[in-house]
C-alpha cells in the first residue's frame, strides 16, 4: 500500500523518559520504508508509477512501446515476486537501476527492498514487539519477506487480517495466498475465521457469492442483517443509454425533487429516508469509463465525485507547474515543447514566486492564482518543505487514499479502489466481455485478446469485492456498443454475468418503441 511519507514516525521507545507512552507507528510500509531511508541516506526523490516508466524508457534509450511496457511488467514483477529476472529483459534491468541511482531516484519497490537489505544486513532493529498487517492477501513476496523479518522466528506479536477471496493484486505480484505463507513460516499460528457479514443483504450475498465458483477459498461470509434490498440488472444497446439509466436510478434512489419523479421514486425497495448522494457510488474496471457516467450524473444535477480528478495536482496548469519544478531539481527530463516559461530562480521560490512571475501569462490568469487547484499547491508546497517534499508526498498517493475521505457526492470510481468501502447502493456498469474480465491493453487497441494472460480468478474476485461493497441496492448494467479510446466496441456481456443466480435479480432493458403508420380511409 502506499500513503503520506510524513505519516510515518520514527519508530518509538516503549516508554518516553517523561514516563509518557508513545502512540504506535501507524502508517503503509512504504511510507515507513521512506522514513527508514531518509534516516540513513541523503533523502532520495521518490517516483510516481507513471516517472518510474519514463525513466525506465529514458535507462534503455527506447520510446514507450509494447516491447517496453512488456520489459517493465516483467522486471516489476521479478521484485516482487523475489524470482530472478529474465534474461531477455535483465538489461533493462540494469540500466534503470544505474540511471535512477545517478539522479538518487526511487521507486516503491526499491523503498521495499531497501527495507529488507538494512533487516538482512544486521542494520535495522525491529523495535515493535506488535506488528499489525491489514489486507495481507494484497502482499508481495517481498513485502510479506519483510513481515516476516520484523518478527521473533516464532512470529510472537504477529496479527494479520485478510480475505484471500479478495486478492485483486496479482498483476502487480500479490501473494495471493498469504495465510499458507505465513502458516508455513509460523506453524503455530492461530487462525480466526469470521463467518459472518453486517454489511451487506443476504440476497446481495447470495447473487455476489457464486462468481467465484468453486475458486472460493473456505467458507464465504454470511449475512447477519437482513435489510430490504434490490437488486438489477439492465441491457441497454448503448453507452449513452446506459450511463443515462445509471442516472435515472440514482435520481430514483434520491427521492423526489419534482412531481415528475414521484411515480419514478415510490418503485424502490428500499423504504425509509431517501439516500443521500454519498450513500452511493458507481465501479468500473477502467478509468476511461467513468467520464461518461460523470456527465450523465451532472446533466440530472445529482452532485458526483471522481476522486482522481479533484485532487489539485489533476489541474493541467498545476501539473505544468510541479512538472517544471521536477526539471528544476533533475527529477525528469523537461520536454522543449510543453516547457513552463520559468526561469529556475523563480521556481526556487515555490507556487508564489512562480505567480508573481507569471502573473496573467497564458495560460494562467488571476482566477487561477485565486482557484482552490492552486491555494493547495501552495499549501502542499508549505506542509511538505518544498518542492522535493512535495512532489514526494504527490508520489506516494492513490487512488484508494484518495476516496477515503467522506463526500457528500456520488463516489466514481475504479474497483480495485473500492475494496475496504461500503455504500447504501452500488451501480457496476460496463459489464461486458473484454472490460470485465479485463482482457489487457493490447485489447483496448485492436489486437485479439490473449486468454491465457487474463486472470480469470482474479477479475472474478474483483466482481466479488464490488458487488459486496452493497448494503442494500445492487445495480449492474452493460451495453451492446460502446466508444472506447476512438474504436467502436461491440461486446457480448460478462460470461460473469451468467454466474448470478436470477432468483433475486429484476432484468429491464430499453424497448425501442416503433410506430405504426395506418392508413386512414375516407368516404367517398
Amino acid at each position: 500500500k502506499e500513503a503520506s511519507p510524513e505519516a510515518a514516525q520514527p519508530a518509538p521507545e516503549a516508554n518516553t523518559p517523561s514516563g509518557k507512552v508513545e502512540m504506535p507507528v501507524t502508517d503503509t510500509m512504504h511510507a515507513i520504508a521512506f522514513v527508514l531511508w531518509h534516516k540513513v541516506l541523503d533523502a532520495p526523490v521518490l517516483m510516481s508509477e507513471e516517472a518510474a516508466f519514463r525513466v525506465f524508457c529514458d535507462a534503455s534509450a527506447e520510446v514507450n512501446s509494447p516491447r517496453t511496457r512488456a520489459a517493465w511488467q516483467a522486471v516489476n514483477l521479478s521484485r516482487e515476486m523475489l524470482t530472478p529476472c529474465p534474461e531477455e529483459w535483465q538489461p533493462y534491468l540494469e540500466a534503470y537501476i544505474r540511471h535512477k541511482a545517478s539522479w538518487n531516484l526511487v521507486d516503491y519497490i526499491e523503498l521495499i527492498e531497501f527495507w529488507r537489505e538494512q533487516i538482512d544486513n544486521g542494520l535495522f532493529t525491529p523495535p515493535w514487539e506488535h506488528v499489525l498487517v491489514d489486507e495481507i492477501q494484497d502482499l508481495t513476496p517481498l513485502q510479506l519477506t519483510v513481515i516476516k523479518n520484523l518478527l521473533p522466528e516464532d512470529g510472537q506479536g504477529f496479527f494479520g487480517i485478510g480475505d484471500p477471496n479478495q486478492s485483486i493484486y496479482g498483476f502487480r505480484g500479490a501473494h495471493g495466498q498469504a495465510h499458507e505463507f505465513f502458516q508455513q513460516t509460523w506453524p503455530d499460528l492461530k487462525i480466526i475465521n469470521l463467518t459472518e457479514n453486517y454489511r451487506s443483504a443476504s440476497e446481495i450475498l447470495a447473487t455476489a457469492g457464486p462468481v467465484l465458483s468453486d475458486q472460493a477459498v473456505g467458507e464465504l461470509p454470511r449475512a447477519v442483517n437482513h435489510p430490504p434490498s434490490e437488486i438489477r440488472l439492465f441491457e441497454a444497446p448503448t453507452a449513452e443509454s446506459e450511463a443515462s439509466w445509471v442516472a435515472d436510478q440514482i435520481a430514483r434512489l434520491l427521492g423526489p425533487t419534482s412531481h415528475t419523479l414521484m411515480d419514478a421514486a415510490a418503485e424502490s425497495a428500499l423504504p425509509g429516508e431517501p439516500l443521500s448522494p454519498g450513500d452511493i457510488a458507481i465501479l468500473v474496471r477502467l478509468g476511461a469509463l467513468m467520464h461518461p457516467l460523470k456527465e450523465a450524473l451532472n446533466r440530472r444535477g445529482i452532485p458526483c465525485s471522481v476522486p482522481t480528478e479533484e485532487v489539485f495536482w489533476a489541474d493541467a496548469r498545476v501539473r505544468s507547474i510541479i512538472d517544471a519544478a521536477g526539471v528544476f531539481l533533475g527529477i525528469v527530463e523537461g520536454n522543449p515543447d510543453q516547457a513552463l516559461n520559468c526561469p529556475d530562480r523563480v521556481l526556487a521560490k515555490g507556487p508564489l514566486g512562480v505567480a508573481a512571475y507569471l502573473q496573467n501569462t497564458a495560460p494562467f490568469d488571476d482566477m487561477f492564482w485565486r482557484s482552490s487547484a492552486f491555494k493547495g499547491l501552495v499549501r502542499a508546497f508549505d506542509t511538505y518543505g518544498g518542492w522535493t517534499g512535495l512532489i514526494n508526498w504527490v508520489n506516494l498517493q492513490n487512488e484508494l487514499e484518495l476516496v477515503r475521505g467522506k463526500s457528500e457526492k456520488v463516489q466514481i470510481m475504479s474497483l480495485h479502489a473500492s475494496k475496504g468501502l461500503e455504500f447504501t447502493a452500488v451501480f457496476m456498469p460496463c459489464l461486458e466481455d473484454g472490460l470485465m474480465p479485463f482482457a489487457g491493453p493490447a485489447f483496448l487497441t485492436g489486437q485479439n485478446a490473449d486468454p491465457s494472460k487474463i486472470n480469470f480468478v482474479e477479475e472474478a474476485r474483483l466482481f466479488y469485492v464490488g458487488a459486496t461493497r452493497a448494503k442494500q441496492g445492487l445495480y449492474f448494467s452493460h451495453a451492446a456498443r460502446r466508444r472506447l479510446y476512438g474504436r467502436e466496441l461491440q461486446l457480448l456481456p460478462s460470461p460473469l454475468l451468467k454466474k448470478l443466480p436470477d432468483k433475486w435479480i429484476k432484468h429491464s432493458r430499453l424497448v425501442k418503441h416503433v410506430r405504426q403508420e395506418v392508413e386512414m380511409l375516407t368516404l367517398c
